[in-house]
């Protein structure tokens, strides 16, 4: 299987199901832009559990 060939579209599991893989779709440049836009733009929030009436948050 060639994973970097541009005229090949291949399944890439073997059995149950299907991922196709297209190649390149955006150039590392575009994909650290993309990233950093989204980082900082997306109001984030840590995860909490409820255990015996008590809430714990996520510190990581």
């Amino acid at each position: 299987m060639d994973l970097f060939s541009d005229n090949q579209i291949t399944n890439l599991l073997p059995y149950d199901g299907t991922v196709l893989y297209y190649g390149t779709v955006m150039t590392q440049a575009e994909a650290n832009h993309y990233f950093n836009e989204l980082f900082n733009s997306i109001e984030w929030k840590n995860d909490e559990a409820i255990d015996f009436w008590k809430t714990y948050f996520n510190q990581s």
